[in-house]
């Protein structure tokens, strides 16, 4: 996969998880309500066929972002935090 298309897929991801990861005081039952929400719409996928995600993929992508935030700090690429992670 070539730099911009990581990009575009970096940021799409970014895209999904940015209300759950950028909430204050977010409860349980608001954040599984966000993430049911997400799994039940049809995504336009940057470079898949594929239309919909699954709540382990969600989940998977928002620790994946928190865990970088915690080691580096607020200010690393998004690239770097949910790409790196996903195989880019």
């Amino acid at each position: 996969m070539k730099e911009d298309q990581k990009k575009d897929v970096a940021l799409f991801r970014y895209s999904i998880i940015s209300d759950l990861v950028n909430a204050k005081d977010l409860d349980w039952g608001e954040q599984e309500r966000l993430i049911r929400e997400k799994c039940s719409r049809k995504w336009s996928i940057p470079y898949s066929e594929k239309t919909s995600l699954g709540r382990t993929c969600i989940v998977s992508w928002v620790k994946a972002y928190k865990t970088a935030i915690a080691i580096s700090g607020p200010c690393i690429p998004v690239i770097a935090v949910i790409g790196a992670k996903a195989g880019l």
